[in-house]
């Protein structure tokens, strides 16, 4: 969990019973739930881009193994990790089936709810390293104009809030190259005192083609703040950031 950021788990299951105690299990370990009943309305909910996707092996209308091809074959959905998680469908060669259908784990039930976490843990883990180092290759990679000699601070926020990709100034204004900030949550640059703040903008902006201004105080690599003036603006779930340097001649104003 980032900064009070929830994983966000889709739990695909078209018995109640076992979908409600999988759901329960879940949020008592701190996980934001979304669920399915068909392979239908489970595609449907992936384009929300859950973080991580437990699905039975038996739906009503599609079974997972075909959830899950359609999954992967997508750019949009093709990275959320998928948990196949059934009672029924044991033999090693369903097993088989669903791994090289890129499920990225197959649990049989019974399972306990130690064991499940764990699993679902692990995966997101490794989701979230891969992310880490795809993220770091593609901001290095990126060199238009703008990135690269804009005097104002540019940045990108991935949907957990983290840096995906700045502009160079952020080493002339804030001290931090961009290998120590990508990937890293932007909350944790804010003064302790405008972090709450912060943190409801940013939720306001998980609606979709909005803008707001914001005046917060932002850590300096050599311990400082440093007064920031910003305009976020959010899109196709992510966040995007211009700002400058106000810090000389200005307070933050309670009413931002």
């Amino acid at each position: 969990m980032i900064d009070g950021i929830k994983p966000l788990i889709l739990v695909a299951d078209d018995n109640t019973i076992g979908r409600y105690t999988t759901t329960r299990i879940l949020k008592y370990a701190g996980f934001e739930v979304m669920e399915a009943v068909s392979g239908e309305e489970t595609l449907e909910l992936a384009q929300q881009n859950p973080d991580l996707i437990l699905l039975d092996v038996n739906l009503p209308d599609m079974n997972g193994f075909e959830v899950c091809q359609e999954l992967k074959s997508h750019l949009q959905t093709r990275e959320i990790p998928v948990i196949h998680l059934t009672a029924q469908e044991i033999r090693s060669e369903s097993v088989v089936k669903g791994l090289e259908g890129g499920a990225d784990a197959y649990l049989v039930q019974p399972i306990t709810p130690k064991e499940l976490i764990a699993w679902i843990k692990t995966s997101l883990r490794i989701r979230n390293a891969k992310f880490s180092a795809d993220k770091i290759q593609d901001a290095q990679n990126a060199s238009d104009d703008m990135y690269a000699h804009t005097r104002d601070l540019l940045c990108i926020l991935d949907q957990s809030r983290c840096f995906w990709r700045l502009s160079n100034s952020w080493k002339i204004t804030l001290g931090y190259s961009l290998t120590q900030l990508l990937g890293r949550p932007f909350l944790e640059l804010v003064h302790p005192e405008d972090s709450p703040a912060t943190k409801l903008v940013l939720d306001k902006l998980k609606e979709e083609n909005i803008t707001i201004d914001h005046i917060n105080r932002c850590l300096h690599q050599n311990g400082a703040y440093r007064l920031i003036k910003w305009r976020y603006y959010s899109a196709h779930l992510l966040i995007y950031a211009t700002a400058h340097d106000i810090t000389q001649g200005m307070e933050p104003d309670p009413a931002l």
